[in-house]
């Protein structure tokens, strides 16, 4: 009983529930709704890099299978979570994963079981295995998949800290358990590692030290790890220093592969894994704590419980089967990242090396932040104030571990990854809406030291391009790699800061960053009707194409740039020409990505799949055109999401694209900074969302385009609705 208890607490814990509160009572079940294979394919930039493997929400086990074809991998553009629905082969199962991102990192430790093995050295191949779609499935906390041609059958789940497998091995033939230390996903590699076995206990323990494409940027981390077996294991032999070996107690090495014998005649192998990125004592007390006896059915139960009671918070009605299919999904996948990296006890190993305690909270890290801060925190915001809340500490104390605001930190460094600080983003939105847990005073020096580039501030530590764009008012591209994205991302973030300066009380600093936010305009050229960059002389190049992603812009070219005004729609209307010839811009700007051959490359107009632009059908609203605003929110679900392996438009970033696709069904977007969301209109005849402050129910009623809405009965002017109003429940009506 005390087993199951410690078990329950943790998992509960997971969904965002505090002090042993229950969880309220679900209408219905929406677990059937989540295919989590959605967006485990796709081509070329359509790849949606979501892995299958089961998790609890944020869990740092995240188990699953690493893939690939004809005896290697695809690109690694296809593999940053290891797993792509188009492969044929299964390599092995790793502990951790990234979810969503467009570049491979984690794939560490290993484990695939396997019958006979050959004499003499082992190589990757002689484990890799054959795989089908038709013996593989997927759900809220479970994965399985039989191997082929050896019938082996695997289950795999998680708690929050632990991976739990079921091996159901053939009748006859040997039974071994491989742990390849060195295994990683394309770009990775181990730098060191060690397993140490206790045969009597059926226990092996050690450590990978790993390092990928994003994490080698800091040096890479260290996973400890803690795994037990029943049956016991009766041997252990493998791989040391490059020469094959038996009956050792210990393996080290970059390259260590332990091959863990089990009796003969054993059917069912069962394993459970605990992960610390502290050290090997965190792992044993994560194993304990979430312990489950083996019971791998137990794991699935309470992973699914911890499920529904988060997704079953929002209850929809109408819509078509593929609709709540893609919904559900969505929800389900905006839950996946970051990812909680304390352990039981609180223990966490900051962005600097050092280890400190989160007493009463979670530490969270694998923060997309220039994705995220658009659609996926406004979203854990309202729905999980809770959990935003620890996240906001976690980037605290990350800047205080570092002197700086996180750009996308990653385990337990920071990577330094695409551009701005949006850090700071999220934190201002968040606080905006009442959602603080941190130092907010002691933040805001930092934060304003950083954009005011002062004398106390290394360039290290100062915005993108700081001296520029504070001496020119924009960054130039001569100077400058990415600069006209800078120019545009710094102007936002002025602005994002401005009205924190403002929720504090500082006027003056309000003012002289308002003022700032306007920097976007330096890009504003008339004659071709696009910002775009200029160079430090002032002049703009001739050898100008708005359709090429040129070096001064980051992954986008200047059509998809030059909506990212998020914050002055009205002003970037009037350097566009006015209202109506802005409006006709945008609506060809559309109109063109419609007709376009959807192709494994990036779009060169509207591109859902990226994030620079993404905010751009909820613009029309603000310009006096809401029925447009409807139409392409209506066009971009239909046509950039899919419920399939290849239903996601490109990298789900964090679960950024999912969060959009959830506030799109809902009927409002989030004005980042603003405390207020733009009004489109719902996918649903009517959702109801369980929020700390009430229920919201959000409901259309009547067919055809919206004319009007309502809240709590009153009309609703202009094309906003705040956050305060929302979050604490009422009925939003859609009048049609």
């Amino acid at each position: 009983m005390r087993r199951a208890g410690l078990l329950a607490l943790a998992l509960v814990g997971a969904a965002g529930c505090k002090g042993g509160d229950e969880a309220p009572p679900v209408a219905r079940s929406v677990l059937p709704e989540v295919d989590p294979f959605i967006g485990t394919g796709g081509v070329g930039f359509g790849v949606g890099s979501i892995p299958p493997g089961p998790a609890l929400p944020f869990g740092m086990a995240r188990p699953g299978p690493d893939t690939g074809t004809n005896g290697g991998r695809a690109p690694s553009f296809s593999h940053c979570a290891g797993y792509w629905w188009e492969d044929d082969e299964l390599i092995a199962f790793s502990q951790i994963h990234l979810v969503g991102t467009g570049v491979p990192d984690y794939g560490a430790l290993g484990l695939m079981p396997v019958g006979a093995l050959p004499e003499g050295n082992l190589d990757p191949a002689d484990w890799r295995a054959d795989f089908t779609h038709a013996r593989e499935s997927a759900a809220p906390g479970r994965y399985t998949v039989q191997l082929l041609p050896s019938g082996i059958g695997v289950d795999v789940s998680a708690t929050l800290h632990t991976a739990v497998y079921g091996i159901r091995f053939p009748a006859e033939g040997p039974r071994h358990l491989v742990v390849d230390l060195g295994h990683h996903l394309d770009g990775g590699a181990t730098q060191d590692a060690r397993l140490t076995a206790d045969v009597a206990r059926g226990e092996a323990r050690g450590f990978v030290h790993h390092s990928g494409p994003m994490s080698g940027r800091y040096g890479g981390f260290t996973l400890h790890y803690v795994l037990r077996t029943d049956p016991p294991f009766e041997a252990v032999g493998g791989m040391q220093d490059g020469l094959r070996v038996a009956d050792v107690t210990e393996i080290t090495g970059p390259d260590g592969v332990a091959v863990l014998r089990f009796p003969a005649g054993t059917a069912e192998v069962r394993v459970q894994v605990g992960l610390s990125f502290v050290d090997e004592a965190g792992a044993e007390a994560n194993l304990d704590a979430e312990w489950v006896g083996f019971d791998l059915d137990a794991a699935v139960s309470a992973a699914q419980a911890a499920w529904e009671g988060l997704l079953g918070k929002v209850q929809v009605t109408g819509g078509s089967a593929e609709d709540r299919k893609m919904f559900y999904t969505a929800l389900f996948h905006a839950y996946g990242m970051p990812t909680v990296l304390s352990d039981v006890d609180g223990r966490y190993r900051g962005v600097d090396g050092e280890v400190r305690t989160a007493d009463g909270w979670r530490y969270y890290s694998d923060f997309s932040l220039w994705d995220t801060f658009r659609t996926q925190h406004p979203l854990i915001t309202l729905l999980t104030p809770d959990i935003q809340r620890d996240m906001n500490r976690s980037l605290w104390a990350m800047t205080e571990a570092s002197g700086r605001v996180p750009k996308w930190p990653l385990g337990t460094g920071e990577t330094n990854t695409m551009i701005a600080y949006h850090g700071e983003s999220v934190w201002v939105d968040s606080v905006l809406k009442g959602v603080e847990g941190f130092d907010v005073a002691a933040a805001w020096e930092v934060l304003k030291a950083s954009a005011f580039r002062t004398a106390a501030v290394p360039d290290g530590r100062a915005r993108d391009c700081a001296a520029s764009y504070l001496s020119l008012g924009y960054c130039p591209l001569d100077v400058e790699g990415g600069a006209t994205s800078k120019t545009l991302e710094a102007a936002f973030s002025d602005f994002a800061l401005a009205q924190l300066a403002r929720h504090l009380g500082h006027t003056a600093d309000a003012e002289a960053l308002e003022a700032r936010a306007s920097s976007w305009r330096n890009l504003a050229d008339a004659d071709v009707g696009l910002l775009r960059g200029r160079a430090a002389d002032g002049a703009f190049p001739a050898d100008f194409r708005d359709d090429v992603f040129s070096d001064d812009l980051v992954e986008g070219n200047a059509r998809q740039w030059t909506v990212f005004v998020p914050h002055d729609a009205l002003g970037w209307a009037d350097a566009l020409g006015g209202q109506t010839a802005a409006v006709t811009w945008l609506n060809q700007f559309f109109e063109e990505s419609a007709a376009a051959e959807d192709t494994p490359f990036p779009d060169l107009f509207y591109w859902h799949g990226n994030e620079p632009d993404i905010h751009a059908p909820f613009m029309f609203a603000e310009l006096g055109r809401p029925d447009l605003t409807e139409k392409w929110a209506a066009w971009v679900r239909q046509a950039k999401y899919r419920p399939g392996p290849d239903g996601l438009d490109g990298n789900d970033d964090g679960g950024t694209l999912s969060a959009w696709y959830v506030f799109s069904a809902l009927g409002f977007f989030p004005k980042i900074a603003e405390g207020r969301y733009v009004l489109s209109s719902p996918l649903f005849d009517e959702v109801q969302v369980q929020l700390p402050g009430g229920v919201l129910v959000v409901r259309a009623e009547g067919e055809g385009p919206v004319q009007g809405v309502t809240f709590e009965g009153a009309p609703v002017d202009g094309p906003f609705i705040g956050h305060d109003a929302l979050a604490q429940g009422g009925t939003l009506v859609f009048l049609r």
